[in-house]
Order: structure tokens, then sequence, then C-alpha cells
């Protein structure tokens, strides 16, 4: 379970960076 839970949130916080970082970019792009 701890293991698996781990996993979860670490795919998790991972999708949420790139969504971060995605949005950034584009934010950046649209600006410049």
């Amino acid at each position: 379970m701890n293991n698996i839970t781990m996993v979860w949130l670490g795919i998790m916080a991972v999708i949420g960076i790139v969504m971060v970082v995605m949005k950034m970019k584009s934010n950046a792009k649209d600006e410049a």
C-alpha cells in the first residue's frame, strides 16, 4: 500500500509540474 501510494503521489506530482511548466512556456510565448 505504502509503495503504491508513494508511486501514485509521485506520478501525480510529475503531471502537475509538467502542466505548470507547459502553462508557463505558453504564457511566455504569448507575451513575447
